[in-house]
């Protein structure tokens, strides 16, 4: 999560956002740590449970099957179980019910505590609002009897902490959560949620492992006419300067390669359009107020500009990217930005050795 906010965090393109994060994530440390991070997880907020939404979401989680159950009759059970989605309403659910675990565990009735083992990510899921409902569930315990595998692997049930699960059920009501089985019943949740989270786990390993192959393999074939997602143009933009040249640019609608690479050149501060249309782009380069590079010139085809007073101009090439030749154009604007800001640090220097009168450097 750090590293998400470090990245966004910074204006750059979606595709570069992934690009680092993809980058940045180390795959050995990250399943490493993941335990830890899972095992310390008993709030309804936290990170880790409110990603599970995503995750059995992505895995084609759905309602679990309404016929297990004495609502089965009620008018909203009457069709398939309901996907797992915004159009659900998706609700977190305690799947060892909240109600008798308050008991076993000693905690006074009232509102829900924020943080407590009780509200582990490993004894929670994601359900319908309806399911999750007055109407449906309430305080009774889940029953996977005749359960799809397909649902059940969507959910992060899988075959051991399903065992568990099993044994915990004989245990689940009143009488005997707060009797004699308390104790038994606190040290089957306990293997319970740790066998889920190592399901919770697998499943997010995969998860990220099928985000990482599925970006590198699309970014290999940037470039070859894929078709890929754009910012949309703010309705209104700012006065005219290089925060506002990347939509311009974006419009011209060149091989995304070149358009990524003229985006951080023309993003540095200092470069203003002249004009613009939508086939071509027109822009100067100033510094300390004073025009370094004039009549710079973006289209389609190329790339002009008058570098250091002497006109000069690169084709774009079609399918190769950033080609050498346009790379060595890109340098000679890059020096001569250096050049300007070192004649003005010159400059500066002078001003202050005169004003000490002492000999400039």
């Amino acid at each position: 999560m750090e590293q998400v906010v470090f990245i966004a965090g910074v204006r750059t393109s979606a595709r570069d956002c992934v690009d680092e994060l993809v980058k940045a994530v180390d795959f050995k440390k990250f399943d490493s740590t993941l335990n830890d991070v899972l095992k310390e997880s008993n709030s309804l907020l936290s990170t880790p449970v409110l990603i599970l939404y995503g995750l059995e979401r992505s895995r084609g989680a759905r309602d679990f099957s309404y016929g297990n159950y004495d609502f089965k009759e009620h008018e909203l059970f009457k069709g398939a179980p309901r996907p797992i989605d915004k159009n659900c309403g998706p609700e977190k659910q305690h799947i060892v019910p909240y109600s008798l675990l308050t008991q076993a565990y000693g905690v006074e009735s009232g509102g829900r505590i924020s943080s407590h083992p009780i509200n582990n990510i490993g004894n929670l899921t994601y359900l319908s609002h309806d399911m999750n409902g007055l109407d449906g569930l309430g305080s009774t315990p889940l029953d996977f009897t005749g359960e799809e595998q397909g649902n059940l692997d969507a959910h992060c049930l899988g075959a051991e902490s399903l065992g568990l699960y099993r044994k915990i059920q004989p245990l689940l009501n009143a009488d005997m959560a707060i009797g004699a089985n308390r104790e038994c019943l606190k040290d089957l949740f306990d293997k319970w949620t740790e066998a889920r989270r190592q399901h919770i786990k697998e499943g997010f390993v995969q998860w990220l492992a099928e985000l990482k192959s599925g970006w590198v393999d699309s970014d290999a074939r940037k470039g070859d006419g894929m078709a890929r997602i754009e910012p949309e143009t703010p309705k209104l933009m700012g006065a005219a300067g290089s925060a506002d040249l990347e939509y311009l640019i974006r419009k011209l609608d060149l091989d995304n390669r070149i358009e990524d690479r003229l985006i951080q050149l023309f993003g540095d501060s200092g470069w203003y359009p002249t004009g613009s249309d939508d086939s071509c782009l027109t822009l100067c380069w100033k510094h300390r107020n004073r025009q370094w590079i004039r009549n710079v010139r973006l289209d389609k085809q190329g790339l002009s500009a008058e570098i250091n007073r002497i006109p000069q101009a690169v084709q774009f090439e079609p399918g190769l990217g950033v080609s050498d030749a346009l790379g060595e154009f890109i340098g000679r604007i890059l020096n001569c930005q250096q050049e300007a800001r070192d004649h003005a640090r010159r400059r500066d220097e002078e001003k202050k050795a005169s004003k000490a009168r002492i000999p400039p450097r």
